[in-house]
């Protein structure tokens, strides 16, 4: 009987302490909902200095430096806290997200508040409208969404590709194609600067212009035209003498160029 009593005492004092808990738990919400935001500030720095991976604390901490009505707004530590949630509750056991589910935080609650802060940070940044902005964020918030992190990279991309245009030469071209090797634009870059490169080969007009042109871009649709002009230039070079001599020492030096069937008639011309 005694037993029995005591185990209903002990039931009792569960049933109050869990009930306090939960009224503690539910507080931190009750603050924030309320836009008591200083004296919620106040509470949570000191919990979750003890307890920096309890999840609801960092949700709640999230919530409040995301709120533009709070004095210390702040969306880089609302992406922090935000994904510390995010992970802690992944990573919890059922019984942990079981007794959040109870306060209403569960992983899309968390997951929601995540997505909104990180397109906040979107929003900035493609504001500021700058390749570096772009980067820091793309380096910065690597956790964020894969759709908010494309749609941030295509942007810096294009930022980056209307300067290529804009500079219009070889090197920045080629910079940009290796800078960007991921780009939508790259092909377009590809073709742009091995037209530039073509024209400057053209204009130079040597064997050793043409030659490093098939070395330097051998995929290039210019390059079969570029072949036949060296070979051309190197036929002339070697055999301005216009001799017997100078065309069998093309032949021999080149067997395989396109104008070795050419040096073989001048030389039966000759002969």
């Amino acid at each position: 009987m005694k037993k029995k009593r005591f185990l209903h005492i002990l039931h009792i004092l569960f049933f109050i302490l869990f009930s306090q808990y939960v009224q503690a738990q539910e507080s931190y919400y009750i603050l924030y909902n309320e836009g008591n935001y200083e004296k919620l500030e106040k509470r949570l720095v000191q919990v979750i200095a003890n307890q920096p991976n309890n999840i609801l604390f960092n949700h709640v901490y999230g919530k409040l430096y995301a709120t533009q009505a709070y004095s210390k707004y702040n969306l880089d530590q609302a992406y922090k806290y935000l994904l510390n949630a995010k992970e802690l509750f992944a990573a919890a056991q059922i019984n942990e997200k079981e007794r959040l589910a109870k306060f209403n935080l569960t992983q899309r609650i968390i997951q929601h508040d995540f997505d909104t802060v990180c397109t906040k940070l979107y929003d900035i940044t493609i504001a500021k409208n700058t390749i570096e902005d772009c980067n820091l964020f793309i380096n910065t918030y690597s956790k964020a969404p894969k759709e908010i992190r494309d749609k941030i990279v295509n942007h810096r991309n294009d930022l980056a590709y209307k300067e290529t245009m804009k500079a219009n030469t070889l090197e920045a071209f080629q910079s940009f194609i290796s800078t960007y090797p991921q780009a939508d634009q790259k092909i377009e870059a590809i073709k742009i600067r091995d037209e530039i490169a073509y024209d400057q080969a053209i204009k130079i007009n040597t064997p050793d212009a043409f030659k490093s042109y098939v070395q330097q871009y051998p995929q290039s649709e210019f390059t079969p035209k570029i072949k036949m002009l060296y070979a051309q230039r190197l036929f002339a070079e070697q055999t301005k003498n216009g001799d017997y001599q100078s065309f069998a020492k093309f032949i021999t030096a080149n067997p395989k160029s396109e104008m070795a069937p050419y040096a073989i008639i001048e030389m039966v011309k000759i002969a």
